[in-house]
């Protein structure tokens, strides 16, 4: 896949305002930009590794099986370290040890546990840490500047991000900052646009949820 670099980082393309890759949200948390570019990096690793072991294969055969190979990653994160965290081990359970393969299944979440449940907006922090190689505090970034702002995660490098992220404890679900409710949005607050994503598909037993 395309990358650039910027003071020895590997970075998906710039565009516009921020980076060009699958997800037009990308820049909108400086931790979500950092992801995306490790993943890009290895996606390109993974595919750079399986252009040496089969020098034969065809571009397209190499970045299909490399698709193969980050969707894999992807779901082994998915259901065996976000879902248990994010639903319990009882509740992970349900998925159970499944390791087949239905075609008919819709993998898809429903719009209503997308709309009414999945809304963790309380988890984000104010401040977010940029710790060096040494594992040091070296500065920190609010949520709001890093928001949209590709810029930050050039300033402090995609290491520094993802190592702030790797300490820093995570914060329940609870009130929403008013980062996001009252600077984020401009005159609309995140947690008013939750309620009206549920009202917009008739959940309206919302508050029971």
């Amino acid at each position: 896949m395309k990358t650039e670099r910027f003071r020895d980082e590997v970075l998906p393309p710039s565009g516009g305002n921020g980076m060009v890759t699958g997800d037009d949200r990308s820049t909108l948390f400086l931790g979500l930009a950092a992801y995306h570019s490790i993943f890009v990096r290895l996606h390109n690793r993974m595919a750079t590794q399986l252009i040496q072991l089969n020098p034969h294969w065809s571009r397209d055969k190499v970045f299909q099986e490399t698709r193969k190979i980050m969707g894999a990653v992807l779901q082994a994160i998915t259901y065996n370290e976000f879902l248990p965290a994010l639903l319990g081990n009882q509740g992970a359970a349900l998925a159970n040890s499944y390791r087949g393969y239905n075609p008919n299944i819709n993998p898809a979440i429903s719009n209503e546990f997308a709309a009414a449940s999945y809304r963790l907006h309380g988890m984000i922090q104010e401040f977010y840490p940029m710790v060096d190689h040494n594992f040091r505090r070296v500065g920190s970034v609010r949520f709001i500047d890093g928001a949209g702002n590709f810029q930050k995660m050039l300033d402090f490098g995609v290491d520094l991000v993802i190592r702030g992220l790797m300490t820093l404890p995570a914060r329940k679900p609870q009130r929403i900052t008013t980062q996001v409710t009252e600077d984020f949005f401009g005159n609309f607050d995140l947690s008013t646009t939750n309620v009206r994503s549920k009202n917009e598909i008739s959940i309206f037993f919302c508050l029971e949820l």
